[in-house]
This record gives C-alpha cells, sequence and structure tokens, in this order.
C-alpha cells in the first residue's frame, strides 16, 4: 500500500482530495516496487 498526503489530511472521507503532483509521486513510488520486485531494476 502506497500512502500519499491529502488536502487538509482528509482521508477515507468524501471530502478527499489529493494533488496531481501527491499523486504522480505515489504512482512513481508504486512503479519502482514493482519493478524492483520483478527483478526489471537494479
Amino acid at each position: 500500500m502506497v500512502m500519499c498526503p491529502c488536502v487538509d489530511g482528509r482521508s477515507h472521507n468524501e471530502a478527499e482530495k489529493i494533488s496531481p503532483e501527491w499523486a504522480a509521486a505515489g504512482t512513481d513510488v508504486l512503479l519502482h516496487a514493482v519493478l524492483d520486485v520483478a527483478e526489471v531494476v537494479g
């Protein structure tokens, strides 16, 4: 699970919002974790 910060700290709530930059950073972490497990990245 990759945790990303939410605007005003609201998560698991209908008012939850995330910035595109935070979403991109979380996606980058997930991508590198998958590639590391797949042994594609050294």
